[in-house]
């Protein structure tokens, strides 16, 4: 996905035909999901949280949300990811400019592959995941 948009330009990246999504909002939207899952991982088995331990969400960390101008919680979807957002605000969501969104995206898809590289499936069967 990264690869996809890398050469387009702002104006492509915000446009929003009727009735669907911008190419941003999209970015933004897997790139809320990798982050959500990062920290998921590690709770999925005890040995998962001795090889990653804790881990909490970069827009956490830095505040993403609020240095972006993001509205209040919980107006941003199911878990602050853009899913089920209200289809009016999600089109005045002030996404930050290409770089800086491709930059979340980029470190946000590595740690979520971090982690589940470290998932063992015949481990997470043997603790009673599946």
């Amino acid at each position: 996905m990264l690869a996809a948009v890398r050469d387009l330009d702002e104006e492509i990246m915000s446009w929003r035909p009727s009735g669907t999504n911008s190419i941003a909002f999209s970015v933004w939207h897997l790139a809320r999901w990798a982050d959500q899952l990062a920290p998921i991982v590690p709770l999925m088995a005890p040995e998962l949280g001795v090889v990653l331990g804790p881990h909490r969400q970069l827009s956490e960390r830095e505040r993403l949300a609020r240095e972006w101008g993001f509205p209040a919680a919980g107006e941003l979807g199911f878990v602050e990811t853009g899913m089920g957002m209200d289809e009016d605000l999600s089109t005045r969501l002030p996404l930050p400019v290409k770089t800086v969104l491709l930059d979340y995206a980029t470190r946000a898809f590595a740690e979520a592959q971090r982690a589940t590289a470290q998932i063992d499936a015949g481990a997470l069967l043997a603790s009673g995941h599946s």
